[in-house]
């Protein structure tokens, strides 16, 4: 009896084991599921607002992958800083070219890509600075951050209020 239910318990524990290993494969595959369902949710968003042709799209799709798998944000994160980008009339070529900068400012200022792709943008608008200015913007925001106290959020809260008054007055950013 005693060597009939260790061989029981064996049997179950190596059962046991099979079932977690495929259980979390199963989890693995629904995770990259709902990773690349979300990716591409975010992609026909950044579609429709840029109006992108089939090959402009193409080059923001293969932007925002490369930009997930080189940077800290993910291809969905970089997928939401370009359809802010869209959103603040950058076309598709400005906007895949205004990207990484975007990604730069979003890790030295701690703000979400989409908030921060949202902030620079308005930022550059009020200044109305070209939006292949865009990497020059992003600098000049981080210094102002790093040499002051203050952050992005509330970088660009202040510039709501001043930017066009100073772009008038022929002060640059």
């Amino acid at each position: 009896l005693g060597s009939s239910f260790t061989s029981m318990v064996g049997k179950a524990s190596a059962l046991t084991a099979g079932f977690i290993g495929i259980s979390s494969a199963i989890r693995g595959i629904s995770g990259a599921i709902s990773t690349m369902s979300n990716f591409g949710f975010e992609m026909s968003k950044v579609k429709a607002i840029s109006g992108a042709t089939a090959a402009e799209f193409e080059m923001l799709e293969s932007k925002a992958r490369q930009m997930g798998a080189t940077t800290m944000f993910s291809a969905t994160e970089a997928a939401q800083g370009l359809r802010f980008l869209a959103m603040a009339g950058f076309d598709a070529q400005e906007a895949t070219g205004a990207l990484s900068a975007t990604l730069n400012l979003a890790q030295a200022s701690g703000t979400g890509l989409a908030q921060t792709a949202d902030i620079m943008s308005n930022i550059m608008k009020a200044f109305a600075l070209e939006n292949d200015q865009a990497e020059e913007a992003a600098d000049n925001m981080a210094t102002t951050m790093a040499n002051s106290n203050t952050d992005l959020m509330q970088l660009g809260d202040a510039m709501k209020y001043v930017g066009a008054a100073a772009q008038a007055s022929g002060i640059s950013l």
